[in-house]
């Protein structure tokens, strides 16, 4: 019932012009750079090996990731990991070529760390991360497994349901009002495959708000870590804990008695 309410409220914005952007965008993407953040690295890797240690093979996976901006590194890392098929989405068109294939070539300086972390050998990390020369940008989404949907917004798109095995995002309550974060989880759940997760990594002060909309959502929480210290990734240095880096991760799914339920 609360699902079907929630589609209804969907469907009132929609009509009436409440999803527009400036009523649902409370942040704006930085301007475009391929330098590598070493802090969203880290938090691509940590979302990784979080998944992994709950046992989902992401090998051959379909990740949908929500609002990748100004740069692709966390669907580098889940491409690198091994998944076959990312849909990056956009309220507003950031990548393109130069920007995706520069910040491919400046994450080869992480290869040694990036190789350690998820198990692969460095020398297939850099080579997997050199895209086609002169390529056009749909050859580069091509060479990285990827689509670029932007402008985007998911309650206007008609992605097939049960179509994905994964949905990150991070700090989206940074960047998209409450009430538009609150309209697209139910959007989300639809489009998970039956054993599907979302995985998120959220600023501390966010984790009990984001929480409360999840479970508003019929999401239930898998896997959850408060306040981890990340390991930095500086280029040439030892890894070092930065307790200033502090971050929740959550793992989880919609309750599938909900959907199927809201679906009848």
């Amino acid at each position: 019932m609360d699902r079907r309410r929630d589609r209804i409220r969907c469907w009132v914005v929609r009509l009436f012009g409440g999803t527009r952007h400036g009523s649902d965008t409370v942040g704006h993407c930085l301007p475009p750079s391929a330098e590598i953040d070493e802090r969203t690295l880290e938090q691509g890797l940590r979302q990784v090996e979080m998944l992994r240690q709950s046992g989902r093979v992401l090998e051959g996976g379909t990740l949908l990731d929500l609002g990748t901006c100004w740069q692709p590194t966390i669907p580098l890392v889940f491409f690198l990991a091994g998944c076959d098929d990312l849909v990056l989405v956009d309220r507003e068109r950031v990548l393109d070529a130069e920007l995706l294939t520069q910040t491919a070539m400046n994450l080869r300086s992480f290869s040694a760390e990036i190789a350690q972390r998820l198990g692969l050998e460095e020398r297939d990390v850099r080579q997997k991360l050199r895209p086609p020369e002169n390529a056009t940008f749909f050859g580069v989404l091509r060479h990285f497994k990827m689509q670029y949907l932007a402008p985007c917004d998911l309650l206007e798109t008609n992605l097939p349901i049960g179509s994905v095995d994964l949905v990150t995002s991070r700090a989206m309550l940074h960047r998209y009002s409450e009430r538009y974060v609150k309209a697209l989880l139910p959007v989300v759940a639809d489009l998970l495959k039956p054993d599907g997760l979302m995985c998120h990594c959220i600023d501390q002060t966010d984790r009990l708000e984001y929480i409360r909309l999840l479970k508003g959502a019929s999401f239930e929480i898998k896997i959850e870590e408060f306040n981890p210290i990340l390991r930095v990734v500086p280029e040439d240095s030892d890894l070092v804990d930065d307790p200033s880096l502090l971050n929740s991760f959550l793992v989880a799914a919609p309750s599938r008695a909900d959907q199927s339920a809201a679906r009848h």
